[in-house]
């Protein structure tokens, strides 16, 4: 048991080098931090100090699947995989139509 917490502490304070490696510590802190798989990926980015990546998660499921309510979270990963933000953006049903980022 103490070995797959020593994997998990040392595979997120690893080196993050592209924007594949962003997105997989991405969807870890998602789960981690939000308590829900992410469905999606709606964007990375790399900036001076580490990783933005936008994380699409389903907030709450419904019937029919087309009114499910999605939170879009950013997620800022520094270079060296540790979770320097995590928060919600934006909140919207499923088949709503957005034109632009709903920016706080």
């Amino acid at each position: 048991m103490e070995l797959k917490g020593m994997a998990k502490d040392q595979e997120k304070n690893k080196t993050v080098e592209s924007a594949e490696d962003a997105v997989r510590c991405a969807r870890e802190y998602v789960k981690d931090v939000i308590g829900q798989e992410c469905e999606s990926i709606a964007g990375v980015e790399h900036e001076k100090d580490g990783w933005t990546v936008a994380a699409v998660v389903v907030e709450l499921r419904r019937i029919p699947s087309t009114t499910d309510i999605l939170g879009t979270y950013e997620i800022r990963v520094a270079d060296n995989g540790d979770l320097l933000k995590c928060r919600r953006i934006e909140r919207y049903n499923r088949n709503q139509a957005l034109t632009e980022p709903q920016r706080r």
